[in-house]
Order: C-alpha cells, then sequence, then structure tokens
C-alpha cells in the first residue's frame, strides 16, 4: 500500500518572478516535447524503447553542447 500525500500552497508572484516562471515552464515543455520525439523515433524507426535512464543519458550530454549550455 502506497500513500501519497500532498500540499497546496499559493504563491503570489511579483512580474520579474513571474516572468521567470514562465520561462522555466516554456523551456520544461519544450524539454518534454524533444524527449517524446526521440522517443517516439527510436521506436518509430528501429523498434528501440528508450527508457528514463536512456533519456536522462541524453540530456546530460545535451546541456554540455555549446548551444545549450
Amino acid at each position: 500500500l502506497m500513500i501519497t500525500r500532498g500540499d497546496r500552497i499559493r504563491a503570489y508572484p511579483t512580474g520579474a518572478q513571474r516572468r521567470l516562471l514562465e520561462r522555466w515552464h516554456g523551456a520544461k515543455r519544450w524539454l518534454w516535447n524533444a524527449a517524446l520525439e526521440i522517443r517516439s523515433a527510436a521506436y518509430r524507426e528501429c523498434g528501440l524503447r528508450l527508457a528514463g535512464n536512456d533519456l536522462s543519458r541524453w540530456l546530460t550530454v545535451w546541456k554540455r553542447t555549446p548551444r545549450h549550455e
């Protein structure tokens, strides 16, 4: 039996904080979609099922490329 507990908080960010949060969420959406495309392409083209660890390794290498620091 697994019990999951969640808490709710309310935040009132300033304008600068709101812009930063929007930027982070945009980056998160982009990364999710990029990882999904990589995973889908690997399965579609090679029948390869990539696990979370595989995508994590890809992300580590990708972050070290000069364009994506």
